[in-house]
């Protein structure tokens, strides 16, 4: 059986939530602009300092994702602040303790340029979900809250992030049938794509394309199928 998704493809995917962080990189020795704040950029292989306030144990070997705030994201309907949009830059291995709550790490996985300031969370390894034929009936509706750098998408290597999560009974696996806006004369909505969730957080989640036969953008109505 073939994953609906790769590990890498969901370590980079992002996520939107309303989470925070106490957790960050502080800078890189080898930084030749150290005291500038946001000059240096950090890849593979870079030796950086991190400060880890959220919890007293920190080992040697332990891991962290490494992620950064992109915007504010606001519920298509309501306009409400739903949380923020995060995109993952990579993922940090802590090699030795330097002082009280920092600590010195190696990138050992980058997908973007890191930086000074990028939030780190505890690296979870990612559960690969397969295709299944069981499926769990869901009464559940919702929207696309965001898609990457807020475009219209159709191609079935994209992500897009919904309104739903954990909170409502999703779960990874899920799949979610996307409606088109609704004919102005007959009020009828056709399906227009198809997504599987792979990330669920409290409230949003984060799907992977998996079929579309038109664009699909921030507002559109989302079904789940039983």
């Amino acid at each position: 059986a073939v994953p609906i998704i790769d590990k890498y493809a969901m370590l980079s995917a992002g996520f939107v939530s309303e989470e925070d962080s106490k957790d960050y990189i502080q800078g890189s020795p080898n930084d030749p602009y150290k005291g500038i704040h946001g000059t240096n950029i950090l890849g593979y292989d870079d030796e950086v300092f991190i400060v880890i306030r959220s919890r007293e144990a920190v080992n040697v070997g332990d891991r962290f994702t490494i992620y950064e705030p992109v915007h504010v994201v606001r519920h298509p309907e309501t306009g409400r602040s739903y949380g923020t949009l995060y995109k993952v830059n990579g993922i940090l291995k802590v090699t030795a303790a330097k002082e009280a709550n920092i600590y010195t790490a190696l990138i050992t996985l980058s997908f973007d340029a890191a930086m000074k300031g990028n939030l780190l969370a505890p690296y979870q390894e990612p559960t690969l979900i397969y295709p299944s034929k069981q499926r769990q009936e869901k009464n559940l509706s919702g929207r696309i809250l965001e898609v990457p750098d807020r475009r219209s998408i159709s191609g079935q290597v994209d992500y897009v992030y919904l309104d739903k999560g954990k909170e409502d009974g999703v779960e990874p696996g899920d799949l979610v049938t996307v409606m088109s806006v609704p004919n102005r004369e007959t009020g009828i909505s056709m399906p227009i794509g198809e997504l599987q969730v792979f990330i669920v957080k409290s409230r949003t989640s984060t799907a992977v394309v998996k079929k579309s036969i038109d664009t699909m953008t921030i507002g559109h109505r989302s079904v789940y199928k039983n």
